[in-house]
Formats: C-alpha cells, sequence, structure tokens
C-alpha cells in the first residue's frame, strides 16, 4: 500500500517512510537525502542526539522534516543538505539569529496549513551592513552560493480593481487604495466582493490583498533582512508575505540590509521568479534585484514601505564599471503603495520605481500610488546616475495616483530614445511627467494625465538631430495651472522639444536660467492649445513656442508677441507680424509661487503681480475652422491590463474583444463630450449643453455620433455659441480616425 503524506507525519521518525514525502517536496531533485529523512523533534536527527533549544544553533546535514514549531538560536542548512517544512501543520521556526541556506529549504504549506520563519530579538544597531560575507551581527535570512529557498504559499491573486477574486477568502486582509483627490494615506480595509471605490474621473481603487500562509518576518522594532548572497541558482518564492524586514539604524536604513535582495549573483538567478509577494511594514525598501539578472517580479505588492521599494543600487564609478548593473528584470502587473520617505532630503526624490542601469529590462502594468515624498518625488524615476550607462528599459500600460508629488520623474543627459508608452496619472499634488534634465530624446506617447496641478513639467531640451524629444497624444484634463508648464533649461543647444497630438489648451513658460543664456525653441503641433491659454511669466530670451495647427500656425516670443506664420499646416516659413491684441494676464489663480528647477529653491512672486502679455488678434469675421490633419490618434488610449481575463480600460469597463454592445460601445466612447454640469469642468470645457449642441450640430453625444460618417469633411463650429477654446477641444476629441472607428465597430459586429 503506497503511504500517504499524513501515514508518514503520524509515523514520523520512519527514514525510510518518509522518502516519498521528501522527494514530493524537492520534485525528486535530490531523492538521496529522502532515504535518510527524519523529524526535527526526533532526537536521532541531530549529531549530540538533542533536539535543539533556544541558546542552540541547528546545523541540518541530512534531511531534517520540520514538524514541531520551535525557537532556536540560528540554523545552518549545510550544502546538500535539506530543510522541509510538514505541509499539513501550522509551524512557525523561530530564531534570534541568522538562518544560512546552503543546501535546499522548502515552504510549501497546503491550503489548510501555514509556514513561518520568524526572526525575534533583533537588534538593529548593531548591523553593520553592505559588504559580501554573511555577518552574525547582521540577523537575517541567507541564501547563498547553491543554496536554494523554495517557498511557496497557496495560490492568491495579489490585486485587482474588481474586489474579488476565486483565490480570495472572506478572511483574507484586503486594502483598497485612495482615489480621491488629494488623498494620499488613506487606505482602508475593504471587504470581498464590496462595491470598489471609484475615482470623480471614474478610474478605480486597487484592491490588495496582504494574506498569505507562507509568512517571513521580523518584529516592530527588531527588522531583520532576507537575501540572496550570490546566488547560483534559480529561486522559487510564490505567495509569500515578508513583513517587519528592513533593519534601520539613526532613521536611515541599513546598506544592503531589505526584505528581498539579489545581491550580486550575476547570471546565476536567472530564472528566478518572485510572484504574488507582499512585503510590507519594511523599514528599508522592498524589493531589490542588484545585479542579479533575469529576476522575474509578477503580481507582488509593497506595503507600507520606508523609501524606494523597488529598486537597485546605481553605478558610482567609471562608466566602465559595470558590477552595478541589473539586466533582463521583469516588473509586472506590482503595486507601490504608501511609500514614506527615508529622511527629508531623499524625500526629494522618492520614488515607488526606479528604473536603474541595466539592458533588457521591462515594466509592465505596475502601479504607483500613495507616494510621498516632496518636490521631485514620483511614481516611477529614471536617476540621472543612469547616465553613461546602458539604461534603456521597456515601460508600458503603468499607472500613477494619489501620490503627493509627481507621476513620473526622469533626469537624464544621452543620446537613448527611451519609449514610455500608455501611461496614466491621475490625482498627483503636482506633475504628471517631470522631464529633464539637459538633453535627451525620450518618447512619451499615449498618456493620459487628470486633476494635477501640470500635465507635464518639462526642463530638457532635445537633441538636435532626429530622433526629437517627442511628447505624442498626450491628453491633460483639468490641469489646476497649466497642461504644460515649461521650466528652467539649462542646455546650451538648439533642440526642439516636439508636442504632436492630444489634448494640451494650455501653457506656462517660466525658464529664466543662467542669466537668460540658454533660449528654447517648443514645437506644438495639433494639441488643441490656442494662444490665449499661453501664459508667459520668465521667458529667457530668444525663447519661441511654435503652435501649428492644421490651416494656422503661429509664434510666441519671450516678450509674448504672437506672430502669425504663413502655411500651416505644412511647417511654412514665411511669416507675417499681425497687430497683436495686448492683454493683462494675472498669474494662475490662488498660486504666486514660480516653480524652479528640481534641486534648487523656489522664489515667490509679489502677491497680486501681473505679467502683460501679446495675445494674437481675434478676427470676429471667420466662424468656421478646419479640423486639424493629424496622423494621430485623436482620443485617449485605452488603458489597464488583463486581470481574470476581462480587458479593462483606465474605468475598469470592458472594450470591444470582451462581450460589450455596439450601443454600450457608442455611447462609452463619447461620454466625454457630455460637458454639462460636473463633467464640464472634468474636460476643461467651457459653455453649456446648449452651446455645445450648437457647435457641434445636435446633443452632444447625438451631434458626434452623426458626425463619424462624414468626420473627413470639415467641421462647421458657431464660434458665437461656445468659447473659441471649447470649440477646440471639442473638435479635437470628435475627430477620431473614420478606420479606426469602423474597425472597433467592426469588432463588435464579429
Amino acid at each position: 500500500m503506497a503511504l500517504t503524506r499524513r501515514t508518514f507525519v503520524q509515523r514520523a521518525a520512519g527514514a525510510t517512510a518518509a522518502a516519498p514525502f521528501v522527494a514530493a517536496a524537492l520534485g525528486a531533485r535530490i531523492p538521496a537525502l529522502a532515504l535518510a529523512a527524519k523529524n526535527w523533534s526526533d532526537p536521532t536527527a541531530w549529531p549530540d542526539l538533542r533536539v535543539p533549544g533556544p541558546n542552540d544553533i541547528a546545523e541540518v546535514t541530512g534531511s531534517i522534516i520540520v514538524d514541531v514549531s520551535t525557537t532556536v538560536a540560528g540554523v545552518t542548512v549545510t550544502d546538500g543538505a535539506l530543510l522541509t517544512f510538514d505541509p499539513d501543520k501550522h509551524l512557525v521556526l523561530e530564531s534570534s539569529g541568522n538562518i544560512v541556506v546552503y543546501g535546499t529549504m522548502v515552504m510549501r504549506p497546503s491550503a489548510s496549513a501555514s509556514h513561518t520563519v520568524k526572526f525575534i530579538d533583533v537588534n538593529e544597531s548593531k548591523f553593520v551592513g553592505g559588504g559580501m560575507e554573511i555577518l552574525a551581527s547582521d540577523v537575517g535570512l541567507w541564501v547563498t552560493h547553491m543554496g536554494v529557498l523554495d517557498a511557496v504559499g497557496t495560490t492568491k491573486q495579489g490585486w485587482n480593481r474588481t474586489g474579488d477574486h476565486s483565490t480570495w477568502l472572506s478572511t483574507d486582509e484586503l486594502i483598497s487604495t485612495p482615489v480621491t483627490p488629494g488623498d494620499y494615506t488613506n487606505f482602508k480595509s475593504f471587504t470581498k466582493g464590496s462595491a470598489v471605490p471609484t475615482s470623480p474621473q471614474g478610474f478605480k481603487s486597487e484592491i490588495l490583498n496582504l494574506t498569505r500562509n507562507v509568512k517571513i518576518s521580523g518584529t516592530p522594532g527588531g527588522r531583520a533582512h532576507l537575501m540572496f548572497l550570490h546566488s547560483m541558482v534559480p529561486q522559487t518564492v510564490k505567495n509569500v508575505e515578508i513583513s517587519h524586514m528592513g533593519p534601520r539604524q539613526n532613521d536611515k536604513g541599513v546598506l544592503g540590509r531589505y526584505p528581498l535582495h539579489f545581491h550580486h549573483g550575476g547570471d546565476g538567478p536567472r530564472g528566478s521568479v518572485i510572484e504574488s509577494v507582499v512585503v510590507r511594514h519594511s523599514g528599508n525598501r522592498a524589493f531589490v534585484p542588484h545585479a542579479a539578472h533575469g529576476v522575474t517580479l509578477r503580481d507582488c505588492i509593497a506595503y507600507d514601505i520606508t523609501d524606494a521599494p523597488y529598486w537597485w543600487d546605481l553605478p558610482t564609478g567609471s562608466v566602465l564599471d559595470t558590477s552595478d548593473l541589473t539586466d533582463d528584470t521583469l516588473w509586472e502587473d506590482c503595486v507601490a503603495a504608501l511609500v514614506h520617505p527615508n529622511d527629508p532630503i531623499r524625500g526629494w526624490y522618492l520614488h515607488g520605481f526606479m528604473m536603474g542601469s541595466g539592458s533588457g529590462n521591462v515594466a509592465r502594468g505596475l502601479v504607483a500610488t500613495g507616494i510621498g515624498g516632496t518636490k521631485n518625488a514620483a511614481g516611477y524615476q529614471w536617476p540621472s546616475m543612469g547616465n553613461g550607462r546602458p539604461n534603456l528599459w521597456v515601460f508600458e500600460d503603468c499607472v500613477a495616483h494619489n501620490n503627493k508629488a509627481n507621476g513620473i520623474f526622469t533626469w537624464q543627459n544621452d543620446p537613448n530614445r527611451h519609449v514610455v508608452e500608455r501611461f496614466l496619472a491621475y490625482n498627483l499634488g503636482i506633475s504628471g511627467i517631470v522631464h529633464g534634465a539637459y538633453t535627451n530624446r525620450y518618447l512619451y506617447k499615449d498618456v493620459e494625465v487628470y486633476d494635477c496641478v501640470y500635465g507635464v513639467d518639462i526642463h530638457a531640451k532635445s537633441s538636435e538631430d532626429d530622433p526629437r524629444l517627442t511628447f505624442e497624444n498626450i491628453y491633460v484634463y483639468n490641469a489646476s495651472e497649466a497642461a504644460v508648464h515649461i521650466s528652467k533649461s539649462n542646455s546650451d543647444n538648439d533642440g526642439k522639444p516636439l508636442f504632436i497630438g492630444g489634448l494640451l489648451t494650455s501653457l506656462h513658460v517660466n525658464n529664466a536660467s543662467n542669466n537668460g543664456t540658454h533660449p528654447g525653441e517648443y514645437h506644438f503641433i495639433d494639441t488643441g492649445l490656442v494662444a490665449d491659454e499661453v501664459t508667459v511669466l520668465d521667458a529667457t530670451k530668444g525663447t519661441v513656442i511654435y503652435v501649428e495647427q492644421s490651416v494656422n500656425a503661429w509664434e510666441i516670443n519671450d516678450t509674448g508677441n504672437v506672430t502669425v506664420v504663413d502655411g500651416g499646416g505644412g511647417g511654412g516659413t514665411t511669416s507675417t507680424t499681425q497687430p497683436p491684441a495686448t492683454t493683462t494676464t494675472t498669474q494662475p489663480p490662488g498660486s504666486t509661487t514660480t516653480t524652479q528647477p528640481p534641486g534648487s529653491t523656489t522664489t515667490t512672486q509679489p502677491p497680486g503681480s501681473t505679467t502683460t502679455t501679446s495675445r494674437p488678434p481675434r478676427n470676429t469675421t471667420t466662424t468656421t475652422q478646419q479640423p486639424p490633419q493629424s496622423s494621430t490618434t485623436t482620443r485617449p488610449p485605452r488603458r489597464g491590463r488583463p486581470r481574470d481575463g476581462v480587458v479593462e480600460d483606465g474605468r475598469g469597463s470592458e472594450v470591444p474583444g470582451s462581450g460589450e454592445s455596439r450601443s454600450s460601445f457608442l455611447g462609452r466612447l463619447f461620454n466625454p463630450f457630455e460637458v454639462a454640469g460636473e463633467r464640464s469642468g472634468a474636460y476643461g470645457l467651457t459653455g453649456t449643453t446648449a452651446a455645445v449642441a450648437a457647435a457641434t450640430g445636435g446633443t452632444p453625444t447625438v451631434g458626434l455620433v452623426s458626425q463619424i460618417g462624414a468626420l473627413s469633411q470639415p467641421v462647421p463650429v458657431v464660434a458665437s455659441a461656445v468659447g473659441a477654446g471649447a470649440v477646440l477641444l471639442i473638435k479635437r476629441r470628435m475627430l477620431m480616425a473614420e478606420a479606426e472607428v469602423a474597425q472597433e465597430l467592426a469588432e463588435l459586429d464579429d
């Protein structure tokens, strides 16, 4: 008769009986050890025929099965040895000293059991940190060289936006992320299956599941760490909770001692999978794959973390030094939530995810929310120290919301074409994107920013040759000061940043720099920008804003003078100056602060001060405009990644291909044009429903739908019925390419 696991546990001490159980736990990787397996509670399993106690360091030299909860002063699993937790029992292994794994440690509980490694009585003040050696003072779980940690809990989806999942239990600890503007810290308890909180813009909260039945922890004030030191083999850590790890000293994190840390393994750990792992209540970061290549982090959660949770050391020496590079990392569907600054200075640059140096790295479907800090803090950061080394990332379908400062912060100078694609930012304290530093070629494509101070705050110039620094299809809604803020530029070149397509309806220019020695030229092509919404606060002499809108083009210089350029729509070069209509423009309501470049001090304008700028003349005899004939997509991109087999857009609703009806698709597609009442503020439009109807030839929805059959024809606009700015916004949002609409409707018909 075959021996079951339960029968084996009952018979406990039988070495021969243990063989099937241990072989199964290992996947038959070390079959020889299975023949000698003994229980932890069996005195004959130990060299001195005595079960280790609280003052002993247990040395595992063969195969030991943890069958009872126990407390020790440390554990060493020697090379080739095996320590396995009984899968059918609730077990806690407490240790006041290091657990060092040269062999294999297996934690794979059944769904009705749990396995815990807990470090107790840890003195964080004694940590040394850094280095390449195992230190008795730096208490933690060390897996080194050929050592393996095989820790796999019961499967849990880490998070979603539906509030329920087949792997979730009613007893699980669930947390909802904040979605209310101005809220950066209010993470609430959530009940499985309840209605998911929704932001004013219609975006759903992320619901985080923090419950796992494999746990590795320290204690509050007695934090330990987990390090894969010079790991030479792939690791598997799934459905694990890591809590109260990451020690601190003098209110700073101990260097190199993090909750889950791959340290200088090179290609050894390639193929490692860290999946649905929760790091919470960390005093020092969360996930650190440092100079360890080919590590995948998928569906992981960093919650309530001090200092940047997803991170690795940056190179500090010569550009030829590759010792700190990390290659082929995949961060997919991971969350950084409730992140605190390490100290006030580091708080300037706090971030959820750092896009570190290396090759082949991918960031996909990430969420950064509740990121604290000040000034340049952000959900995602491309750091200046990444310059001069390989540092290209695939970056797509990521979200930043309810962060105290920014969504993205970039401060790099290099010739590479970095691509940031399909990014969503909302409810941020400052900007959707802060882009620096001096000169680069980044491409931001298909970006939506809602309810921030600025959509894009740009410091850098473009490289002088192609490809240029480009912002393509950037949609900014309800920016409290401006969709685009051109800040201080320190580059003395002639590169011209390009904004093309999308919806950027307002611009502030405030780029005084180095006594006015570095002017710049910025191009806006078919972005919906109108001269009435350009405010020149303090521009370096020689600065030019060039705007092209299909049938016309114009420039504003550093004094605010407007020049209408002949040959708009084709980038004509012959220009004629029109008599400017001079108006007085006051600083943005409620603000007298002039934003300075990152790292510098701010200066304040005198309260109530004004800036005089020249505006283009208003030709009251012209009431008809041609629609922009741009080849770019003229509606916001759909975003979101599949969760639970449902393809979502940013608002959690299904899209074509997931069973949506034709009428539902049309209604949802044109919903943004319902500008009456509270919707008007959210989309930056003015005027009443009647005015919009007059401008579009019908009610907002019906009128727009009726235009689909004739989008290639000019759309008449009654300028007197609604503000010119609103008309332009409406036009840009409604001129969706005919082919795109036809394709999506065809998919629905299928």
